[in-house]
């Protein structure tokens, strides 16, 4: 065999070698490089997004920490129907401070209406005192703890015939008398 022959053939051998070396190693080897990168970047990408909900769930968790409160006092706005003591305590004690005498005439549950968010409770109160102290006290009642419409409301000064009757004794020619129908949404 002579010498150029024993170059082409071990040239040809060492090419066959690289290409069997390239085939059955590198293009493997690549395409676990490239598998494992795509699943470098996916793993990534989820890792992103689970660290997004995890800032999402801790806001809201503050943010229902923080509505609790006013959870609680938006249901204390309503009138309980099953303990109706305390809105008409709120309604008969809270006007002596303001010098104002309340008397509850009539209390009637009203019909579902459609244009009214919530069941609710209708009272007509009766109140007699001065005017400014009716304001104040009218004031007071719309700013109260619970959640009411003024429906309705009549004034009228006080007559020398309405003084000499035993109830209003204690109030003079200058002073007022008011009917109000009061709304007030319950639970």
């Amino acid at each position: 065999m002579n010498p150029r022959k024993k170059i082409y053939i071990s040239l040809i051998f060492f090419v066959a070698t690289i290409i069997v070396l390239i085939i059955f190693i590198l293009v493997p080897l690549l395409t676990s490089i490239k598998k494992n990168s795509d699943n470098l970047l996916s793993q990534k990408e989820n890792l992103a997004l689970l660290q997004k909900e995890i800032e999402t769930l801790n806001e809201t968790k503050l943010l229902y920490e923080d509505s609790i409160g006013n959870i609680d006092k938006v249901d204390k706005l309503f009138y309980d129907p099953d303990n109706p003591l305390d809105f008409l305590n709120f309604l008969t004690k809270n006007p002596e401070s303001y010098s104002v005498r309340n008397e509850i005439i009539k209390m009637a549950l009203n019909a579902s209406i459609p244009s009214d968010p919530w069941p609710s409770i209708s009272f007509q109160v009766q109140s007699t005192g001065s005017f400014t102290n009716l304001m104040r006290f009218l004031k007071n009642l719309e700013a109260g703890p619970y959640l009411i419409e003024i429906s309705n409301i009549s004034i009228k000064r006080l007559t020398e015939d309405e003084l000499r009757g035993e109830k209003l004794k204690p109030f003079s020619l200058g002073d007022v008398s008011a009917t109000l129908l009061i709304k007030v949404y319950s639970k």
